[in-house]
């Protein structure tokens, strides 16, 4: 089954040695924020596809399309900054290695001044 990409922007897909992550701050009660490392999956010019495995799927039930995630720690091997972002999708991955898990798209300004520029 081919699956026709539908977004408008190229895509870098990190392979596992990149050890490209994010750490997330999540308030999920008034009190109290939650900490969650991610994996990034792919990444454009304005924004970062994370994703979402069977340990943080409490995750999608916190976050809704429209929501700004503020002070979001980006880690690489050749940059650590922090961007604020706002949730675009929620989508669930139907077939590959990842078959299961979710895509949890992330938009960001921030991503076009802090991204390695020869990818985009």
């Amino acid at each position: 089954m081919n699956i026709r990409e539908k977004r408008k922007t190229d895509r870098l897909v990190y392979e596992i040695p990149e050890s490209v992550y994010v750490e997330l701050k999540v308030r999920k009660e008034p009190e109290k924020k939650e900490f969650y490392d991610l994996k990034v999956k792919d990444c454009s010019k304005h924004g970062l596809g994370i994703l979402i495995t069977q340990k943080d799927f409490d995750l999608l039930s916190v976050l809704k399309k429209g929501d700004t995630i503020q002070d979001i720690s980006f880690f690489a091997k050749w940059s650590v900054f922090n961007i604020d972002g706002t949730v675009q999708h929620k989508t669930k991955i139907e077939e590959g290695e990842y078959k299961g898990c979710y895509i949890l798209g992330i938009k960001s300004q921030d991503i076009i001044s802090n991204c390695r520029p020869e990818y985009f």
